[in-house]
């Protein structure tokens, strides 16, 4: 069988927290990669120092390099790495995840198997559900369509083609190190240039996710304000204004004419719950008692999303008037 060279590309900025348990999970591969590029923004934790010593105690394992790049946003750091890679396929994961021991070994089989002509494969993401905050907000990543428990299309798991990177228009970068919903920006491009994709699903990532609801408040207010850099202002808040002038239109009913109003807010609050929740193999098979409290979780940490959503608007609207 032939064996294909497969680059691996990473982002990061102080990541001393996960490097370790990326770094394992990488060189512990069935197939292991020909070499681990990273694109450091400036880390001003242990991360480079982590990342270089495991290198030198593990010489047996690829090839790992650290690469310092001029900014900071994910976009450069992608775009760096993968510029620094000496092979042509090229497999991209993010810090905060961890690889499947097959991961390199589904997008090789996948090429082999498409005798190579192959521009994208995109792996799974599952989100680690260890405990209740991570169930619940696994839901809400995974969205309220029905799914596999994964994410299948992720710039946290995928391979491309150095020549296709370039030539769809690479990563996109902001100015100013913000995040800019790159890894939408760039998913999108593959879909318009009608690309030869394929699915590896035994190319899997797991997600290791926010903890608390400090981190996901601060996260996602930064993924809004970034995605309404990057023009996603009606994909994602045109829907959430729209939702909470019903919630209010709804609310000042039930105040100024009848009470049943106040009923009627509650079941559109538990139903815009359960449209995520009960897509959920974990959920449905819970008891009564379980459902409840991941219901009200759930309702809680989407409350907390949605507000973190309307700080992003007006750290947004400030930084225009300012």
């Amino acid at each position: 069988m032939e064996n294909l060279k497969i680059s691996v590309a990473v982002s990061v900025l102080n990541e001393e927290k996960n490097i370790v348990t990326l770094l394992n999970s990488l060189t512990n591969q069935k197939i292991q990669p020909a070499e681990i590029i990273f694109s450091d923004g400036g880390s001003t934790d242990n991360t480079k120092k982590i990342i270089k010593t495991f290198a030198i105690e593990n010489n047996n394992c690829p090839e790992i390099k650290v690469i310092d790049r001029k900014g900071k946003c994910r976009g450069a750091g992608r775009n760096t790495a993968i510029e620094n890679c000496n092979f042509e396929y090229v497999a991209f994961i993010d810090c905060g995840h961890k690889a499947d021991k097959e991961w390199i070994q589904g997008f090789h089989d996948k090429l082999l198997e498409q005798d190579k002509k192959v521009d994208v494969i995109y792996g799974l993401v599952q989100p680690e559900k260890n405990n209740f905050f991570s169930k619940i907000l696994s839901s809400f990543i995974l969205g309220n369509k029905n799914h596999s428990g994964c994410m299948e299309k992720s710039v946290a798991s995928f391979l491309i083609t150095k020549k296709i990177w370039s030539q769809i228009g690479k990563f996109d970068e902001s100015n100013d190190g913000s995040y800019i919903v790159e890894d939408l920006s760039f998913l999108k491009k593959i879909e318009i240039n009608n690309l030869r994709t394929f699915n590896s699903r035994s190319s899997k990532t797991y997600w290791l996710m926010v903890n608390n609801y400090t981190q996901l408040f601060n996260k996602y207010s930064e993924y809004s304000e970034g995605a309404i850099n990057a023009g996603y202002f009606k994909v994602w808040h045109l829907g959430l204004i729209r939702n909470y002038s019903i919630y209010s239109f709804t609310l000042l009913l039930s105040l100024f004419y009848n009470n049943f109003f106040l009923f009627l807010l509650i079941i559109l609050i538990i139903i815009r719950s359960l449209l995520y929740v009960n897509k959920n193999d974990w959920f449905k098979d819970s008891n009564i008692s379980y459902k409840l409290k991941y219901l009200f979780g759930f309702t809680l940490l989407i409350t907390i999303i949605d507000l973190s959503a309307f700080k992003g608007i007006i750290k947004w609207i400030l930084k225009k008037i300012t």
